[in-house]
């Protein structure tokens, strides 16, 4: 069974949530999104997200029931100053550039698939590279 079928990772994390992880309390299991079986491999388009009205981006995901899951950010970039690009983030970690940096036109792009096994975390991210931008999708 894929790790993510247990858990649902969000980009943001509410504050009583926050609030258990900082005193050392158990983890809560959550529901896995909708539409994701709970066991076997599979792909999904997951997390469309808005940096601005020509700037858009999501990750398409896969796994395959033996916590070998992967991530591919997409971007929609409407305009020749709109980047995108994907993160990944170790157990413990900060978030690191994996992909390239894609630029402008032609309109929708996609990196490569990286690796993102279990206690890792992947999020595309779209704007103008470590200026202005917006990361979503987090898997």
């Amino acid at each position: 069974m894929s790790h993510r079928g247990m858990t649902l990772r969000c980009g943001m994390i509410t504050a009583g949530l926050a609030g258990m992880l900082a005193i050392g309390s158990a983890t809560a299991a959550v529901a896995a999104p909708s539409g994701l079986p709970a066991s076997g491999g599979g792909s999904k388009e997951y997390g469309y997200f808005t940096y601005n009205a020509y700037c858009n981006g999501d990750m398409t995901v896969k796994w395959d029931g033996n916590g070998n899951d992967y991530a591919r950010g997409n971007f929609y970039l409407g305009d020749g100053s709109c980047e995108g690009w994907l993160e990944r983030k170790a157990p413990g970690g900060q978030w690191t550039l994996v992909s390239g940096i894609h630029l402008g036109l032609p309109y929708h792009q996609s990196t490569g698939w990286y690796w993102d096994g279990p206690g890792y975390l992947a999020r595309a991210c779209v704007g103008i590279y470590h200026t202005d931008y917006r990361c979503g999708a987090v898997w």
